[in-house]
């Protein structure tokens, strides 16, 4: 069987079997199940993005620049305290000519100890400038994902309280035959959105099988695959990224 047979063939099941599960689902569940999922992403998303903010705010950054600004702090400690007994034991005279100009080796020793704090506060914030960002987000992900679960159910559990009052003999044959018609119209989007992936798509992962040249050609003798391929916007666009490389 080649190519433009399995062509037509593909589009034709897809647009059967959208069809179907639309019929099946009805008008309802179909559009009360969307608005359930836009709902919940949504509002993971605002809350999510809010709590991950306030958490790190609160219970995260604070540590965070305590404890580089600590561990800057240790690790100089050292050599800080190796200049304060170098300006403790210098000798009486330049310790008597810094008096003149109202120093001494303990204001030399505070102002050190004062520069290595400053500067350990420093770095200690800028290092919270690069990772904050960083661990706010990946509480954000986990946030938005947990949340979207929650809000999925709730809102989930009320399209189905809904969807019961659409189960009455009249209203059920209703529901279901609207939910084919949108079934059409779903099944004709995905296929024109398809047929622009796959033009490319199956070339590109044949494994050099496939030339584009040979699935043109393909496409040309369908009878089906042809109509969603032609002025296809997402084709025409693949087409003038990839032109750019040849």
């Amino acid at each position: 069987m080649n190519l433009t047979v399995w062509l037509d063939i593909g589009v034709s099941i897809l647009f059967i079997l959208t069809v179907i599960v639309c019929y099946r689902r009805g008008f309802a569940k179909t559009i009360l199940g969307l608005l359930s999922s836009v709902i919940s992403l949504a509002g993971a998303y605002f809350i999510g993005s809010w709590l991950s903010k306030l958490i790190y705010d609160n219970a995260i950054k604070d540590k965070i620049v305590s404890n580089v600004s600590n561990s800057m702090e240790s690790s100089v400690s050292s050599t800080t305290s190796k200049v304060e007994t170098a300006t403790n034991d210098l000798p009486e005279f330049v310790d008597k000519i810094l008096g003149y100009f109202g120093y001494n080796s303990s204001n030399i020793n505070k102002g050190i100890d004062s520069t290595v704090h400053t500067q350990s506060q420093n770095v200690a914030n800028g290092i919270e400038s690069v990772i904050g960002p960083i661990v706010t987000a990946l509480i954000a992900f986990l946030l938005v994902f947990l949340l979207f679960i929650i809000l999925r159910f709730i809102t989930g559990k009320i399209s189905r309280m809904i969807c019961r009052g659409f189960n009455l003999p009249v209203i059920s044959t209703v529901n279901h035959i609207v939910g084919g018609v949108v079934g059409i119209f779903n099944a004709l989007i995905l296929i024109y959105f398809l047929s622009g992936i796959v033009t490319y798509a199956i070339p590109l992962f044949s494994g050099g099988k496939i030339s584009y040249e040979d699935f043109n050609l393909a496409v040309e003798s369908s009878k089906i695959f042809k109509i969603f391929y032609e002025h296809n916007f997402l084709a025409d666009t693949l087409k003038s990224v990839l032109s750019v490389f040849n």
